[in-house]
């Protein structure tokens, strides 16, 4: 799938940028001054429309490619990239790491920091130091054991950020405002479990395609949203993740009949 490699990932970066400004424009008008949202508003509806068509089409990519494709059962071989791709990768990782710092930061400086903060913090610092390693087994060919275990690290990392997402928002009666934040770690969690199970031998070509997608435009859509910093780049490097070891992905996808 090499010559058509990068289609399927820049249309969704193209639809993410187009959702990242309704969303903005979604934020400025659509909400009352009390907070509630304006019901019928158009902009909510279109880029409501265009997020269900985002996944309808990647789930239908996802499917067209399982039927057509198969993946090596192999992170490092179904992942295999070039020097460019293993930087982006690793700047990747750093940027988890970044953001676990600036998150424990920000709670020593309000001084909320406890066991739960320090329990996130460390999920998100291994989860960096994941995919730097990941990366890194992709660029060179050689996969150590103990990496699989370390593979799943973003996957529970994004379960207990949702934990957060809902735990901060319990009191929040419009559900619009944090809407795409949820989606968009759904997305993550996702493609981050359905990419650790190539270290563990259990290739899904056509999920880890849809993953990679809907991961693309929701990460870029929830950019748009009023974020701190450390939750921007999370959000970002699931986004580059998704993208440009996404692009790597289906350039190494083989047919069925090959």
């Amino acid at each position: 799938m090499r010559k058509s490699a990068v289609v399927l990932p820049l249309a969704a970066l193209v639809t993410g940028a187009a959702g990242f400004f309704l969303r903005r424009a979604e934020l400025e008008t659509a909400f009352e001054p009390s907070g509630f949202a304006v019901p019928g508003d158009s902009r909510t509806i279109a880029l409501m429309a265009l997020a269900a068509a985002v996944i309808i089409l990647s789930a239908v990519a996802g499917f067209m490619i399982s039927k057509r494709y198969q993946a090596a059962p192999k992170f490092e071989r179904a992942y295999r990239t070039g020097g460019v791709t293993f930087f982006l990768g690793f700047l990747t990782g750093l940027a988890f790491i970044a953001g676990a710092a600036l998150y424990l930061f920000e709670h020593f400086t309000y001084g909320s920091a406890g066991l739960f903060q320090y329990v996130f913090t460390a999920l998100s610092a291994l989860s960096g130091f994941s995919l730097i390693l990941l990366a890194y087994a992709a660029f060179t060919g050689r996969f150590s054991g103990g990496l699989s275990y370390l593979s799943v690290f973003p996957t529970l990392f994004f379960c207990l950020w949702l934990i957060i997402i809902y735990r901060d928002n319990a009191a929040n009666p419009v559900v619009l405002s944090y809407a795409y934040r949820i989606v968009a770690a759904c997305s993550s969690a996702f493609l981050y479990y359905i990419a650790a199970g190539y270290a563990f031998g259990k290739p899904y070509p056509g999920k880890t395609a849809f993953g990679h997608l809907v991961t693309v435009y929701f990460c870029a859509v929830v950019q748009a949203d009023p974020l701190p910093l450390w939750t921007r780049l999370f959000f970002g490097a699931s986004l580059a993740f998704a993208l440009f070891m996404g692009v790597r992905y289906f350039k190494n996808l083989s047919k069925k009949d090959a």
